[in-house]
């Protein structure tokens, strides 16, 4: 049996295979499924990949667009007076 019979991929961005359970909401941080929106309407273009586990879309960016999601391993968390919060990669001053 092949490797990739033994590991079967769920997407593949660039040279890199990403398992979707590795992969959240941009907005939110919530884990995402790799199936597109419930109810998207076809005049709002193209029909995303992904979307929330209850099947609403991700959460739009400042210009209200639908991104792609994230790698959650690329997410560095921290606790803060006013709460918790997440960040991409940049969070090195959180941990000084």
């Amino acid at each position: 049996m092949s490797a990739a019979a033994e590991y079967p991929v769920d997407h593949v961005l660039g040279d890199d295979v990403v398992d979707v359970a590795d992969l959240v909401c941009p907005g939110c941080w919530s884990p995402v499924v790799d199936v597109p929106p419930a109810g998207w309407p076809a005049r709002a273009g193209h029909l995303p990949e992904f979307s929330h586990e209850d099947g609403s879309v991700l959460c739009p960016d400042g210009a209200g667009r639908v991104p792609e999601p994230v790698e959650a391993g690329g997410l560095r968390y921290a606790l803060t007076e006013q709460g918790s919060g997440a960040s991409l990669g940049v969070a090195r001053e959180w941990w000084t």
